[in-house]
């Protein structure tokens, strides 16, 4: 990254990790001939904000961006976007197939995914 790394997601696979310059990536994670752990860059994807905050719930990946807005990617390649909050989203967390939000206007929002459309509501 070339700024400030806000979060860090350890997936069953792979660490996700997103900063301030406004980009998220994707980690391999690999074990080198001393034993110790290294993390070679995999993906990186633009987010056109800071992510202040991430969770991996499934297979989905979520981010909580400074403009309100929760980006949601797939590792199929599926994308969502969560439009609800007015302000920057500051915590993510998910319970029984919902996941909460909540953001700097003050408001905590639910999700859940609409088997019938595959988006969020």
């Amino acid at each position: 990254h070339k700024d400030a790394v806000m979060s860090v997601v350890m997936a069953a696979d792979c660490i996700y990790t997103a900063s301030r310059d406004k980009t998220l990536k994707r980690w391999k994670v690999n074990v080198a001939g001393t034993g110790k752990f290294e993390l070679q860059p995999e993906l990186e994807v633009p987010l056109g904000d800071v992510c202040w905050c991430l969770i991996s719930a499934g297979d989905w990946l979520f981010c909580g961006l400074g403009d309100g807005t929760i980006k949601g990617f797939m590792k199929s390649g599926q994308q969502t976007v969560l439009n609800g909050h007015t302000k920057r989203v500051s915590c993510l967390m998910t319970h029984q197939h919902v996941l909460l939000s909540g953001a700097s206007d003050g408001s905590v929002r639910c999700w859940q995914m609409n088997q019938h459309t595959t988006t969020f509501e």
